[in-house]
């Protein structure tokens, strides 16, 4: 692991998908870490709690809030984004355990607690990365 990026050396003759599946642990692993680190930082900045997390792998959202459980599923691909971009994701899905849709009070919030969420949410969504 160098910096935000992992690279891994694939034996000769490997099998691919034992390769995947490898790499889908490993990235659900530091993922699932990443988030136990960071959650109760925000957590304890905007006073909102997450009752339970769920890593799973979505390709339609980024992640999802269960505002009536305070659950927040989060999806595997952000293993592949960099951490700004889980740390707005973050704060955006506690978010909606108080603003259930993203109306100006949302913004607002957005705005109070992760100010540079409209340059991180175009990286995150950007094809480069």
């Amino acid at each position: 692991i160098i910096g935000e990026k992992a690279y891994f050396i694939k034996k000769e003759g490997a099998d691919e998908q034992a390769v995947r599946a490898y790499l889908l642990r490993f990235m659900r692993s530091e993922l699932k870490k990443e988030i136990a680190l960071r959650m109760p930082i925000y957590e304890r900045l905007t006073g909102l709690k997450c009752e339970k997390v769920i890593i799973n792998n979505a390709v339609s959202a980024w992640a999802t809030c269960r505002y009536d459980k305070a659950i927040i599923k989060f999806s595997l691909r952000l293993a592949q984004r960099p951490l700004e971009c889980l740390d707005m994701v973050i704060v955006h899905e506690l978010g909606h355990l108080l603003y259930h849709n993203h109306g100006k009070g949302f913004h607002a919030y957005m705005a109070k607690y992760y100010p540079d969420y409209k340059r991180v949410t175009k990286l995150l969504n950007s094809s480069s990365q």
